[in-house]
């Protein structure tokens, strides 16, 4: 049942790929392969807007919690306008850690009522919280349209453009966390903006890195069932399969550098179920990190799916032990 939970998701999501096909005239048959994305330039700018955020709200211990919700102007290779986070905080003097969370495709209000257990999670540890607000979901939602609708496109170029833009997005926020002084910076991804962090990770350190559900590469969606009428009609279109495979690929960690920090400062919180990445894709990435520090990268399962894992209770466990783990002496950790 919960693997078609995501099946039925990936049917609905190869459905309005479709009808954006519909909508083409014609498909470029040439498209110049993909590198890598390239490092980002530190940008030092500060936001164009600071205001309180309302959206949002949460509480820590019975007492309310500062948020705040930051503008930025577009970085100049984005297409994708003002960047946006929310940002949580408790009023601590001289706070020195904070955390940048990156959500996945479809994150929404109804989403909140389960991923703010990870904020307070982090606040209570004694984390400052930058949340990336990813392109074209809540403030940045287009009227009319499903929250996500418009970040993926049939269009090879402005594919990867997007991909590659939603890195540098995460790389101002970055710089914005160590412009304000905080000496140590993790980092949180779930699904499409895990995917995006580890990225951003092949050229940015961090203090260390949460991934739960990462979308590890396009192309296991690419290659889904529900995608094969898609796959059709880009080859009546004139489209090599093996371009648009490769153009996945040069957005794909899988295929990507590894990143910078000690694999044993990261954890992944994998679903047995799911169909966006499956388990031996997301174990075989695992098993390319290796092993540097005290032991490889922490892995925990749930007998969930990419659509049930965040009402798996134990997830949340789970993170809250890590992070404890990690605020450790290298001499007091034990096996986690």
């Amino acid at each position: 049942m919960k693997a078609n939970l995501d099946m039925k998701g990936l049917k609905d999501y190869a459905r309005s790929i479709e009808l954006m096909l519909d909508r083409e005239q014609s498909l470029l048959p040439v498209f110049e392969n993909s590198k890598e994305p390239e490092k980002q330039a530190q940008n030092d700018m500060d936001p164009a807007e600071r205001q309180p955020l309302t959206r949002w709200k949460l509480s820590l211990s019975g007492k309310p919690v500062f948020g705040e919700r930051l503008k930025f102007p577009a970085p100049q290779v984005s297409p994708l306008g003002d960047s946006y986070f929310y940002y949580f905080h408790a009023h601590r003097e001289g706070a020195k850690k904070a955390i940048l969370w990156a959500p996945g495709f479809g994150v929404s209000d109804l989403a909140f009522l389960f991923i703010k257990e990870f904020f307070r999670i982090e606040l209570a540890s004694g984390w400052d919280v930058l949340v990336w607000i990813p392109p074209y979901h809540l403030d940045r939602q287009m009227p009319g349209k499903k929250a996500g609708e418009g970040l993926i496109t049939p269009d090879l170029i402005n594919f990867r453009t997007n991909m590659n833009s939603a890195v540098h997005e995460l790389g101002l926020g970055l710089s914005w966390l160590r412009k304000k002084g905080y000496e140590r910076i993790g980092a949180w991804g779930g699904s499409f903006g895990a995917a995006s962090l580890l990225l951003l990770s092949q050229h940015e350190d961090f203090d260390h890195m949460a991934l739960m559900i990462p979308l590890i590469d396009w192309n296991t969606i690419w290659d889904s069932r529900p995608f094969l009428g898609i796959r059709q009609q880009f080859t009546s279109k004139g489209v090599d399969l093996q371009t648009v495979a490769s153009v996945f690929a040069s957005v794909s960690p899988r295929y990507a550098k590894l990143p910078k920090i000690p694999s044993d400062r990261i954890l992944f919180l994998l679903a047995d179920y799911d169909q966006l990445t499956p388990l031996d894709v997301s174990e075989s990435y695992v098993a390319s990190l290796g092993f540097s520090g005290t032991q490889g990268p922490i892995v925990r399962r749930f007998k969930e799916s990419h659509s049930t894992i965040l009402l798996n209770r134990e997830v949340y466990e789970e993170y809250r032990k890590f992070l404890e783990r990690i605020d450790k002496p290298v001499s007091e950790i034990s096996e986690f």
